[in-house]
């Protein structure tokens, strides 16, 4: 049996080749209890898997320890790249960990370790906000900055409950921000602050349930100037706070 080569250049060349090509992720996933969005481990693997294979790249994972504490899990794992051209490969220690309160705590470890040994081998970018913590939520608006904007100081956010109109969703009605697909995809691209459409929607619900300055039947314009002020008065609090 002929050894193992570890390593080489032309490993090391089609791994730089797979990280040219492989693209921004985005946070497709939602958590809608925590209310954060998070990266797919199936998006992920769909795209480094199709890049890997077009290079004649193998990974091979093992698991060599498990620890299990209450409801937390930590397992180590070793990561081996195969060249199917060279015979060439190269192995990675990596660790994951997870909570789980069922019975699915090593299946969730082993998930979440191959997604960010993917993502952190092949510097793959997800959108995450500046000294954000990768394993921890996106942060999503939970509650109103200290400072109202003017505009939300104008419409009405004053701590006084206004009448409610014909048509205006009430706390037991689920507004359908989602069906604004043309007023969430401008809000993405104009407006840096909110990374994901589940940003938006729950920005938006904030305001209309407890700002109750706009519906969800409003105009996009309207909408859109409460997002702006509210993304900058939340960037404000934060710069305020450094």
């Amino acid at each position: 049996m002929s050894e193992e080569k570890q390593g080489g250049a032309g490993l090391f060349k089609k791994m730089s080749n797979i990280m040219g090509k492989l693209e921004r992720i985005p946070k497709n996933g939602f958590n809608k209890h925590f209310q954060y969005a998070f990266v797919e481990d199936s998006d992920v693997l769909d795209a480094v898997r199709k890049a890997m294979s077009e290079a004649g790249l193998c990974l091979f994972v093992s698991m060599v320890e498990l620890k299990q504490e209450g409801k937390k899990t930590v397992g180590h794992f070793r990561f081996t790249f195969a060249d199917g051209e060279t015979g060439e490969t190269m192995t990675v220690p990596w660790s994951g960990e997870a909570i789980d309160t069922q019975d699915k705590g090593i299946a969730k470890t082993a998930t979440s370790a191959v997604k960010y040994f993917l993502l952190k081998t092949f510097l793959i970018s997800t959108g995450d906000e500046p000294d954000s913590d990768s394993d921890g939520p996106v942060p999503v608006p939970a509650r109103a900055p200290a400072q109202k904007p003017p505009e939300l100081e104008s419409a009405g956010a004053t701590g006084e409950t206004p009448p409610e109109s014909p048509g205006t969703p009430t706390d037991k009605q689920a507004s359908p921000w989602h069906t604004r697909a043309d007023l969430i995809g401008q809000a993405r691209r104009e407006i840096p602050y909110y990374s994901h459409p589940a940003h938006i929607i729950a920005t938006l619900k904030i305001l209309e349930t407890e700002k109750q300055v706009i519906t969800w039947e409003s105009n996009d314009e309207a909408c859109l100037k409460l997002l702006r002020s509210y993304a900058k008065a939340r960037a404000d609090e934060k710069a305020a706070e450094a």
